[in-house]
């Protein structure tokens, strides 16, 4: 993985049954699980601060969605 990133092809390793992201999530999390296989201890984050960023992430991802939902709800009622 970290030589897919460092390559610029970090998509390759990510499963297609996943589905489809905004890059800048995936990049966020994939930054995020990289920081927490560092080999020394001090670098990784805590773990509060890994649930706190993937809270975070998961809220922008459903803010996201409520918008895409609005959108195309809002889309469907102009026909």
């Amino acid at each position: 993985v970290n030589v897919a990133y460092e390559s610029g092809e970090i998509s390759s390793v990510i499963d297609e049954r996943m589905g489809s992201y905004p890059f800048e999530q995936v990049n966020k999390f994939l930054t995020l699980s990289l920081k927490c296989c560092e080999d020394e201890p001090e670098p990784r984050p805590k773990m509060a601060e890994v649930v706190r960023e993937l809270e975070n992430m998961s809220s922008m991802m459903s803010d996201s969605d409520s918008m895409r939902d609005t959108s195309t709800s809002s889309g469907s009622n102009k026909t």
